[in-house]
């Protein structure tokens, strides 16, 4: 189990609640063509819907919870076959932004992508790492005080990851990407990481219930 001290006591320890579930969307066309998707709104591919329809199972005492998601089709779209209406969407929870790098293969940008994750370059009218960074914490900050006991966000990859290593004082490359269409828990207080990226075919070394559990 991965365990940390969280990486803003200060918010931390004024909240009450107890676990946030994250939920990456599933798959589109263009994740599947391994292209940079960003702030594209692409749709739920066939093969993301069947995926999502098979998480819903692991997130099915989650109907009560407060939950919020990107305002980007593919999260709300996820959001709705998991039955987790309504939801409060915002652009704050967005992909970070490829900017004019928005529809290119990842495998030509691979060297490029390291680096900008590394704050190293910022790509033409992209969005810099550092702005991301605190886009999504003035995000989690604001989530966080509303004080709702399980909150559940259905967001993109690298939005989950941001806050897992937020939250848990991970390094932000000591952790891979949450796979689609997969649930991650964390315990905001305690700067504990439940689960990350269960699947109902890939748990990760916890139990299939723990995402349902940890959440309740």
């Amino acid at each position: 189990m991965l365990t940390g001290q969280a990486a803003n006591p200060a918010e931390t320890d004024q909240t009450s609640t107890e676990r946030i579930v994250l939920i990456r969307h599933g798959a589109t066309d263009w994740t599947e063509a391994g292209l940079l998707q960003g702030h594209a709104d692409r749709a739920l591919s066939t093969a993301g819907v069947q995926a999502v329809r098979a998480l819903k199972p692991m997130v099915k005492d989650l109907a009560s919870a407060h939950v919020v998601t990107s305002d980007l089709r593919r999260c709300t779209r996820t959001a709705t076959l998991l039955g987790l209406t309504p939801a409060v969407t915002a652009s704050c929870w967005r992909e970070i932004d490829p900017g004019k790098w928005t529809g290119e293969a990842v495998v030509e940008r691979h060297e490029q992508l390291d680096a900008w994750q590394r704050g190293r370059l910022v790509p033409p009218a992209g969005e810099a790492r550092p702005d991301f960074s605190a886009r999504i914490g003035r995000a989690l900050d604001a989530l966080l005080s509303l004080n709702k006991s399980t909150v559940v966000l259905v967001a993109h990859g690298q939005v989950i990851r941001e806050i897992v290593c937020r939250l848990c004082a991970i390094a932000p490359h000591g952790l891979g990407l949450p796979d689609l269409a997969s649930a991650s828990v964390v315990d905001p207080v305690a700067g504990t990481l439940l689960s990350y990226a269960a699947t109902p075919t890939l748990i990760t070394g916890y139990p299939p219930s723990v995402a349902v559990q940890g959440a309740a």
